[in-house]
């Protein structure tokens, strides 16, 4: 193997760092081709282990690689990715239904309130419904008119809704990168 060492592959470089550019190879698997390249600074036998694949031959050697472990015989973790990815996506769709009950739940009672204001703003006009009979308008009228500040109501409160989730929207990367991650 040869040593070519390119002078552009160190972007930076002082006391406490180097930086690399994008044009250092990185190796994506490592085997008998590439294992020569690999090296460790310090001593070998103080180095803690920190992880191991097993792959079992069959379901008699994982049963009892198991077994050995969850009987306390080594006090390493035995973690089987499937098992824990599982674990991991019951949890997020147990979460995601969650919010999907509560969003339903929402927009019920975001309903029921509408409805709520309708029928007191038309007990509130009572008497100015009143008048609008008393000098000649007809029921088709009077309805039209109240449908017509309904739709004016529900096309204004759309638009603040639309303005503030675009705003919050310009934020939310920073307030979930500052907040819960």
């Amino acid at each position: 193997m040869t040593n070519n060492y390119d002078p552009t592959i160190v972007i930076k470089r002082d006391s406490n760092e180097v930086k690399a550019g994008a044009k250092l190879f990185l190796y994506n698997t490592i085997d008998g081709n590439n294992m020569d390249s690999f090296h460790f600074h310090g001593d070998m036998s103080s180095y803690p282990l920190s992880s191991l694949i097993f792959i079992p031959k069959d379901h008699k050697s994982e049963t009892i690689f198991r077994g050995r472990f969850e009987s306390g015989d080594f006090q390493q973790q035995v973690i089987v990715p499937e098992e824990v990815v599982n674990n991991l996506l019951q949890s997020i769709f147990r979460i995601k239904k969650i919010f999907n009950t509560v969003f339903v739940l929402v927009g019920i009672a975001t309903f029921l309130i509408l409805a709520l204001i309708i029928t007191l703003s038309v007990r509130l006009r009572k008497n100015e419904i009143y008048t609008m009979f008393t000098i000649g308008s007809s029921k088709g009228k009077v309805v039209e008119i109240i449908v017509f500040e309904l739709i004016i109501l529900i096309g204004s409160s759309a638009m603040v809704a639309s303005v503030l989730y675009l705003m919050t929207g310009l934020f939310v990367d920073d307030f979930i990168h500052n907040f819960i991650i």
